[in-house]
């Protein structure tokens, strides 16, 4: 078996979870005998095993949630941070399998290698590349987002980049953040998100509803005009669907503690419409099965962006990060990615959307993006397979 593992993913916010699952299903699907890894500091043992993994004995913290001197002590002294962490936080550390004995490792990070995020991130991820190198684990980047970096980070991302076996960026802005301190240009890749070839069924075929994923980061993160006018541009969405429509509307908490603050404040106001309603689905599986069966999409949040867009389902989005608008571009739909708070211009593309004809035209239009890109993700596997080299499960 190839013992392999995945870094970068979490359970607390459910696009990140969506990745989990996602990245199990596709290398599981690419690589004929892995044997999926998650750190038990994620979740507990059932959680994970549900997911389709198994908990490897080691004390391994995500890199941007750790204090760097307690990740470095952690990778030195493991055996004294797994006493530690079982007696302080109840963590359960089983099997056979350490980090010394990890084939592989994929890491599925978010935005954190970015000046946004701090050196924190950067520093604790250099300590892990270093640790598992010196075992010949290859180390494969597959992160939302890479940059832009700010000049302290640079050499360390250099040296990630360098001690690392591939680094596959998701859009273009990415890719070139990379490609500007790279050393070695040459395992650089360029290959869209996996989770657009993470299919799912919608759960209605009536398409009766529509929904509006909000997004707490459009509040500390895409800046003060952004801060001062996102509730008003939901609010203005909400109210043109229920103005120009029959439909209902979903709010989704898309992320399970971040965004409920604002989800039960949107709730709140229209208490006395029947037609809005919350919707606190646990499952990130179901969530993009209910985003799927949805007539149109109003969301901030990444992966319900992503998971309208890999359903074929029209989207109108806001973005706090390049990723947002480059993910626009690849399905062509620049229109609909709100980089400013223009309250009259959503309306304008609400009420396009809304009309049938126009809907199902965005759609056969997304459609065709969508088999393009089920192409250049089987491309990417075998890069990945050449790069490993593990034989192609369908040669």
């Amino acid at each position: 078996m190839t013992k392999i593992l995945v870094v970068g993913g979490e359970f607390y916010n459910r696009g990140a979870e969506l990745m989990i699952h996602a990245a199990g299903e596709q290398i599981t699907k690419h690589i004929p005998d892995a044997e999926l890894y998650l750190s038990p500091l994620l979740a507990n043992t059932e959680k994970i095993n549900a997911a389709g993994y198994k908990a490897i004995n080691a004390p391994l913290f995500h890199v941007a949630f750790c204090p760097q001197r307690q990740f470095n002590l952690t990778l030195l002294f493991p055996e004294l941070a797994k006493q530690y962490l079982s007696f302080k936080r109840n963590i359960a550390f089983s099997g056979d399998t350490k980090l010394a004995d990890i084939d592989i490792i994929f890491d599925i990070s978010g935005y954190v290698f970015a000046e946004k995020w701090g050196m924190n991130p950067t520093k604790n991820l250099l300590s892990l590349l270093r640790k598992v190198k010196k075992n010949n684990t290859k180390y494969i980047f597959l992160p939302q987002a890479f940059g832009p970096f700010s000049e302290q980070q640079i050499p360390l991302m250099k040296e990630c980049l360098q001690l690392s076996d591939l680094v596959i960026a998701r859009e273009n802005m990415s890719y070139q953040n990379v490609l500007e301190i790279a050393t070695d240009k040459s395992k650089v890749e360029l290959y869209p998100d996996i989770t657009l070839s993470y299919k799912s069924e919608s759960i209605s075929l009536d398409k009766d509803y529509c929904c509006v994923v909000p997004n707490v980061r459009m509040l500390d993160k895409a800046g003060e005009e952004w801060h001062e006018k996102y509730e008003r541009v939901l609010l203005n969405a909400i109210d043109c669907i229920l103005q120009n429509s029959t439909y209902k509307i979903k709010l989704l908490n898309h992320s399970a503690q971040g965004d409920i603050e604002l989800v039960n404040k949107l709730v709140s106001i229209y208490k006395d419409e029947p037609r809005v309603y919350k919707v606190d689905e646990n499952d990130p599986k179901k969530l993009k099965k209910i985003i799927a069966g949805s007539y149109l999409n109003v969301a901030s949040r990444f992966h319900a962006i992503a998971s309208s867009l890999s359903s074929s389902v029209p989207c109108i989005m806001t973005s706090w990060s390049h990723k947002y608008q480059e993910l626009a571009k690849e399905y062509d739909v620049d229109r609909y990615c709100m980089v400013t708070p223009d309250q009259p211009e959503i309306t304008t593309l609400i009420e396009e959307i809304l009309f049938p004809q126009k809907n199902e035209l965005v759609r056969e239009s997304i459609r065709a993006v969508n088999s393009q890109i089920e192409g250049k993700n089987n491309k990417m596997w075998d890069t990945i397979r050449d790069t490993l080299a593990v034989k192609n499960k369908y040669a």
